[in-house]
């Protein structure tokens, strides 16, 4: 299997922490060519529509993408093969492969020493991590910059979706969901105290209504 294309294209499809293409592994590109030469395209808009329709037509070989991940892996991997069945249109024989490791450290200094013993083909298509292991493997050249590939998706993206994936300006994986998180406080001893939850709405107002709460309360509220 051609891994490098196939494996961004179904994970861009899948929509699937941190999703990073190994880069010490052969680049290609899936059978049908997701990304176009820019200088034939006449403007930019065009050569997103061209890309977007390729992606859409793309059948992917036969073969096995590989992830590296944390935690419960069988999770990720039964939604995978979910999707997969679901799509067999466009990958007929394409299966997925979770190797557990365990953390996002253990991914990355995995990936580091296998690469430095010079074993690329026993790399995984894909890893799961968090920004700072990221990071650090970008510094070390170990991932694939996918940011011509990828971005005629954003625009379909949740604003800001792929901001955690993105190092210098340059794309380099994408988050498998976007989770709204929700704070939710006291509303009486808030009004009890006078303290206004409006100021919330930045960390350091977070931080300051904290501080409030505690001095106002005598240090009965923390």
């Amino acid at each position: 299997m051609r891994r490098r294309g196939a494996a961004t294209l179904l994970m861009v499809s899948m929509a699937a922490s941190l999703l990073a293409g190994c880069g010490a592994k052969e680049s290609s590109q899936p059978t049908t060519a997701a990304v176009q030469d820019t200088k034939a395209a006449e403007s930019k808009t065009a050569e997103k529509e061209e890309t977007e329709k390729a992606a859409e037509a793309t059948v992917f070989p036969k073969g096995t993408v590989t992830f590296y991940m944390n935690g419960n892996p069988q999770y990720r991997q039964q939604y995978f093969e979910t999707w997969l069945d679901n799509h067999r249109d466009i990958a007929p024989e394409v299966s997925v492969e979770f190797v557990q490791v365990e953390s996002n450290a253990d991914a990355r200094e995995k990936i580091t020493m296998t690469s430095l013993a010079g074993a690329v083909e026993d790399l995984p298509d894909a890893v799961f991590l968090d920004r700072l292991n990221l990071m650090d493997l970008v510094q070390a050249g170990l991932l694939v910059d996918e940011t011509d590939f990828l971005e005629p998706f954003v625009e379909k993206m949740v604003d800001g979706a792929v901001t955690d994936g993105m190092v210098s300006g340059r794309m380099y994986g994408l988050p498998d969901s976007v989770r709204p998180q929700l704070l939710m406080y006291n509303k009486e001893i808030f009004d009890k105290y006078g303290v206004d939850p409006e100021q919330m709405s930045t960390m350091d107002g977070y931080i300051e209504a904290g501080i409030q709460l505690k001095e106002k309360s005598s240090g009965e509220v923390y």
